[in-house]
């Protein structure tokens, strides 16, 4: 019995865990600190974005084609994004900028969207509102917001491998913990209806924003802030010239850019349309979250040696690919054939682990040693947040354009523009996979990288 409970205290204190998150040095408490960080942020996500986020828009009278509308609004102010290097290049220490950064932004995009319409009625007055306070918010978050990946750069740790280690850890427990969070509020937004259902989600954000004020002493208060590289004259310019020189880090940037119009085509309007024609509830909405949390806990290391044999690239070509075939499956979901939905929802489940990995560590992938991670950064949210916006605009003018025309009947079954709009993101995956294909033998590793 001693020696079982001996080998068991050195696998614990040995642990790929122990060794990336412990409170030893300034390094691995900033780690621990982003791995709480992550835990909130999880918390957070299910409670006022995705499919609560849709569901409070709706309780608020905004129609599919206005949530559409306002789903584009806050990348507007993304093109403030191009100022933050020189914004930030007149400050040696960011702390106290970034805890402001973040208290008002979800003090506009949280905490005022949650409080107006209790003063404004009239649900055009409201979306209005709703497009002011998100768009004040994400423009602050604009400028200062890119400061925040050369404050968490020096928390990563210097072996690829033990890198890898700690991006999957931090996947984990926010796929883990989105799943525990979305099971009870879910459950509970069923069980509950009409105006108590509305109150509950209100009550929810209000929680939200109360858990994001944690966040903010948890990242910015408790971690060790570290010198930042020199920077002197940051130009506008400097924005596109200097990351743009890197082939590789562009190459990785377009993968980005390729999956998030893609991914965000329908983000929105899609749970609308699941929710108050098809009729899912909000349980059955989070069967992929379900279904990811429970086989991360098994299948993350299965992942993870995956793209260690076979590299990132041909990971990310199976699972587009994959992703694809879904999106024209998930186009025949209807109020007669919900299985359809949560058979899809179970497989992108399963397939969403490898996915979050990747794109979790894609930005570090090639960004070059020493060099201004502000630039990169600003740069690389700016293109992915236009991207997103356009994505959202174009998604948004096909709903408007068709929606109102249907349903128009097909093998017997009702088909709305939102399913058009699905087999288009279809599409849109099968042309992506054939930039992986191009792009592959130009994104390997340098020699110095392995």
């Amino acid at each position: 019995m001693t020696s079982v409970l001996a080998r068991l205290k050195d696998k614990l204190v040995y642990s790929e865990f122990r060794k990336t998150f412990n409170l030893r040095t300034d390094e691995s408490k900033g780690r621990s600190m982003i791995l709480v960080s992550n835990v909130i942020t999880g918390i957070v996500n299910i409670m006022v974005t995705g499919v609560f986020y849709t569901g409070f828009l709706a309780v608020n009278g905004i129609d599919i084609v206005r949530v559409g509308i306002i789903a584009f609004i806050p990348y507007i102010s993304m093109a403030l994004n191009l100022f933050s290097p020189r914004l930030l290049s007149f400050f040696k220490k960011r702390r106290f900028l970034l805890i402001f950064n973040s208290v008002f932004y979800w003090s506009c995009v949280v905490l005022a969207t949650t409080i107006m319409p209790f003063f404004v009625e009239n649900s055009g007055e409201r979306t209005i509102w709703f497009a002011i306070f998100l768009f004040l918010g994400s423009a602050c978050n604009a400028l200062i917001g890119s400061g925040a990946a050369a404050w968490h750069i020096n928390f990563l740790p210097k072996d690829q491998n033990q890198r890898g280690i700690y991006f999957s850890y931090l996947t984990l427990f926010a796929t883990i913990i989105s799943a525990l969070t979305a099971v009870a509020t879910s459950l509970l937004a069923d069980v509950v209806g009409g105006e108590a259902r509305a109150a509950f989600i209100s009550t929810m954000r209000f929680v939200a924003f109360g858990l994001m004020m944690v966040n903010v002493v948890a990242l910015y208060c408790i971690p060790r802030e570290f010198d930042y590289p020199a920077v002197k004259n940051v130009r506008l310019r400097d924005v596109f010239t200097v990351p743009l020189r890197h082939k590789k880090f562009l190459l990785t940037m377009i993968i980005a850019i390729c999956w998030n119009f893609s991914a965000c085509v329908n983000s929105n309007t899609w749970f609308y349309f699941a929710m108050n024609t098809i009729g899912i509830n909000y349980l059955t909405m989070y069967t992929s979250t379900f279904v990811c949390a429970f086989t991360g806990i098994f299948l993350l290391p299965f992942w993870r040696a995956a793209i260690r044999k076979y590299s990132w690239q041909k990971v990310l070509l199976l699972v587009i690919f994959i992703f694809a075939l879904l999106e024209f499956c998930i186009g025949f979901a209807t109020e007669y054939t919900k299985w359809i939905y949560v058979a899809v929802a179970v497989v992108a489940g399963v397939i969403a682990v490898g996915i979050n990995l990747i794109f979790a560590s894609l930005f570090y992938l090639h960004l070059p040693k020493k060099s201004n991670t502000d630039l990169f950064y600003t740069l690389w949210v700016f293109v992915i947040n236009i991207t997103v916006m356009f994505s959202t605009m174009l998604g948004a003018w096909i709903i408007m354009i068709t929606e109102p025309r249907g349903p128009w009947t097909l093998f017997g079954l009702p088909f709305y523009g939102s399913q058009f709009l699905v087999w288009g993101k279809g599409a849109l995956f099968l042309l992506f996979c054939v930039f992986i294909i191009w792009a592959t033998p130009r994104t390997q590793p340098d020699p110095e990288e392995l």
